[in-house]
């Protein structure tokens, strides 16, 4: 049941922000940057179309406390500046989406922007069909993979 929290209701926050997303062609990374939010895996799944079912904790100290608060501090915002997101940022949303439990994948530092290349470390219980030709076409967010390690 979708309890209220400081008169807002999970499903109300989660549905004005993926109209927010929707709008203005937003990524759940560039909504948290631009409320000042330090946001994690966590956080972006409770704004990915997952998180309806997933209302987060409004017990105090909690990763769930601080999505709600800043949530529903910045209800009211109006003035979103266009994405900044870059693939580092979009690829924990892409594992989110697509439900990827079984692989974990980080942008390697100081590669080009253009062309990233990834460290893939893939459970094989979980997903023990991947080859590097589909594993290149799950993790392409609108640009080419140049390379990828595994680990």
């Amino acid at each position: 049941m979708d309890k209220p929290f400081k008169n807002h209701t999970w499903s109300s926050i989660h549905e004005h922000y993926t109209n927010i997303k929707t709008t203005y062609d937003l990524t759940s990374s560039d909504i948290f940057k631009q409320l000042s939010f330090d946001y994690g895996w966590v956080e972006l799944y409770y704004i990915s179309r997952h998180g309806i079912t997933r209302q987060p904790s409004t017990s105090r100290g909690t990763i769930g406390r601080r999505t709600w608060d800043i949530l529903i501090d910045n209800m009211f915002k109006i003035d979103w500046s266009p994405s900044t997101a870059t693939y580092k940022d979009k690829l924990p949303e892409l594992c989110i989406e697509h439900n990827y439990q079984g692989i974990t994948a980080h942008v390697i530092d100081n590669c080009e922007p253009n062309y990233p290349e990834l460290d893939v470390i893939i459970n094989l219980d979980e997903m023990p069909k991947l080859n590097a030709d589909l594993l290149q076409r799950m993790l392409t967010i609108d640009i080419i993979i140049s390379y990828i390690r595994y680990l």
